[in-house]
């Protein structure tokens, strides 16, 4: 399938959740109504490590309209290719307590603490038909499932290695420390901005608000901030081809 095809399906491929409150980042919640669309911020960066079968509980704004089973998704504030699905259990109007249950179609990687947004999904019956047929049809013609949680890290995963095997000449799969993880991958991406711009990347460069006498680094001076491992390949792309790699898809032979 071709990182076009992943892009496609990015916002609709999804996933379950665990979370874990990390620190209080932010002293005021943002609540959004728009028709009957509701969408709420998190006060609080949270951890969230996606599995499913597990629920969350976050915090979001206080004396919202919201019942139980009403569908909605979750995103990362800053990285908004990070999201997933759920309907709601149980909301607490007073303390803005919300536990989200049925955690589906996952995309992203879920590996730092972030702000979340979770906004109600009312009136996408006819998109989640489209994302149906979308499923049915590459599991019937190619026998592929990309509803599989894991489908976004696997494009990610090769768009690193076939920029790699570009620019350097060397299939990374096959070396012996070769290890399929975030870590590893977005080690060698970094390893590729060293090489090429002198910069070693680290949240002071990377971060916004991070340092604020340091200007983030970006070899597209487009101020796009390299928050994590797909922005950076993305950015890569962009700066060598002259296109978002979510566009394209680069196979070296």
């Amino acid at each position: 399938m071709s990182s076009s095809d992943y892009t496609l399906m990015r916002r609709i491929n999804h996933i379950n959740c665990c979370t874990t409150p990390v620190y209080d980042c932010v002293k005021t919640t943002i609540v959004q109504n728009t028709g009957n669309r509701i969408s709420s911020t998190t006060p609080s960066e949270y951890l969230l490590t996606p599995q499913k079968g597990m629920v969350i509980t976050v915090t979001i704004g206080k004396y919202l309209s919201l019942d139980k089973d009403t569908p909605v998704i979750c995103y990362n504030k800053e990285a908004t290719q990070n999201y997933f699905e759920a309907d709601i259990y149980k909301y607490v109007d007073f303390t803005g307590e919300i536990t989200l249950y049925n955690l589906n179609y996952i995309s992203g990687i879920f590996v730092n603490p972030a702000t979340y947004v979770i906004s109600t999904r009312h009136g996408d019956q006819e998109f989640d038909r489209v994302r149906d047929s979308i499923f049915q049809l590459y599991q019937k013609v190619y026998e592929i499932d990309i509803n599989d949680p894991n489908a976004f890290f696997n494009n990610v995963a090769n768009r690193v290695t076939d920029v790699y095997k570009f620019l350097f000449g060397i299939d990374i799969t096959t070396t012996s420390d070769y290890i399929k993880e975030v870590s590893y991958l977005e080690g060698k991406v970094n390893s590729i901005y060293e090489y090429f711009f002198d910069i070693v990347l680290t949240p002071e460069n990377t971060q916004p608000g991070f340092d604020p006498n340091k200007e983030i680094f970006n070899p597209n001076n487009n101020q796009i901030a390299l928050t994590d491992i797909y922005v950076k390949i993305s950015q890569l792309y962009l700066y060598f081809f002259g296109v978002d790699d979510a566009n394209i898809a680069l196979k070296i032979v």
